[in-house]
């Protein structure tokens, strides 16, 4: 075991499996995360590099991952995907990369992704800065499950220089996707100009913001834990109550609507939504025609509406967006 790099490395999440499918874009992080695993644990691994057909270069780049891989005896599979035009270029690329992910590993292995420190500070200020909850703040964690894939990432809590630095001890050759220097891309603005400023005048910055990341994990895990048990209580099968619901401070009343939304896989309502569905379900007297419809601009969540029947809240997809 390499003892003098990745100090703060969490391997025992990964000891109960035989067999990992490594995230493998040929960038940076990815490959540093591969070459340690591949130089450190006795288990098959598998490299998974998606192409997506974004840069010119993505040939040239599917390429040096396969050389990579030949070179150091590592299993790999590649795959393309096409990102429709007409949608968000971040959003659908992550939708198809998990879903691609999901078609290739079994359900006995554990997909490995190479998701360090500055990246969960990068999220949690991104979603700050567009506006987010307790939800919003708990970014990724070392361990996860989407549906019955299983994603751990054992650089959680590793620091990006860290990671160069490896790269440079074991003189690891990577690509270097063009666009990440692009700051009209509001995540590298973050990335490039946010985070830089910041931790040049609080140089543990990054840490603390991990840590309030963490907390609000165990506070959404709380939360959830008691809406679920409202929910239980509510009976909801066929819809809320509407007096049942209006008998909840507003505050408790908001997240159990997101929560219900969420929890049968329908796009979460922003405020505007909620107060909409207060100001027409709870705060009037609403008619059989009443409804209230949203939906997220890049499509990757079903469109919801909600309407009232028979003094009940039903929810239900939006086959008119």
């Amino acid at each position: 075991m390499d003892k003098h790099f990745f100090s703060k490395i969490n391997l025992d999440i990964i000891s109960d499996t035989k067999e990992l499918y490594v995230g493998y874009s040929g960038g940076p992080d990815s490959t540093a995360l591969l070459h340690y695993l591949n130089s450190n644990l006795d288990i098959k691994l598998t490299a998974v590099h998606i192409n997506h057909g974004i840069s010119d270069r993505s040939k040239n780049w599917e390429k040096h991952c396969s050389d990579f891989c030949k070179q150091n005896k590592i299993n790999i599979i590649c795959e393309s995907i096409k990102i429709e035009k007409n949608k968000s270029i971040e959003s659908e690329a992550r939708r198809l990369r998990i879903e691609t992910f999901k078609n290739i590993v079994p359900t006995s292995a554990h997909l490995v992704l190479a998701h360090h420190l500055g990246d969960r500070v990068e999220t949690l200020l991104y979603r700050l800065f567009r506006g987010t909850g307790i939800k919003g703040l708990s970014t990724f964690s070392d361990q996860a499950k989407l549906g019955t894939l299983k994603i751990i990432r054992p650089f959680i809590k590793i620091e990006k220089s860290e990671i160069l630095n490896y790269l440079n001890e074991y003189n690891l050759a990577y690509v270097e996707d063009d666009t990440n220097s692009d700051n009209l891309y509001d995540r590298n603005f973050i990335r490039n100009e946010i985070i830089p400023m910041i931790t040049s005048r609080w140089p543990k910055a990054s840490q603390k913001i991990a840590e309030l990341s963490d907390f609000a994990n165990v506070e959404n895990i709380l939360k959830e834990a008691y809406l679920d048990k409202l929910l239980c209580e509510l009976d909801v099968g066929f819809g809320i109550k509407l007096d049942d619901l209006a008998s909840f401070k507003r505050p408790i009343r908001n997240e159990l609507i997101r929560y219900w939304v969420r929890k049968n896989g329908y796009a979460v309502p922003n405020k505007k939504n909620i107060d909409e569905i207060n100001k027409i379900f709870i705060d009037s007297q609403p008619s059989r025609k009443s409804t209230v419809k949203w939906s997220k601009s890049d499509k990757t969540e079903k469109p919801c509406k909600i309407f009232m029947k028979s003094n009940y809240l039903i929810i239900e997809e939006d086959y008119g967006v």
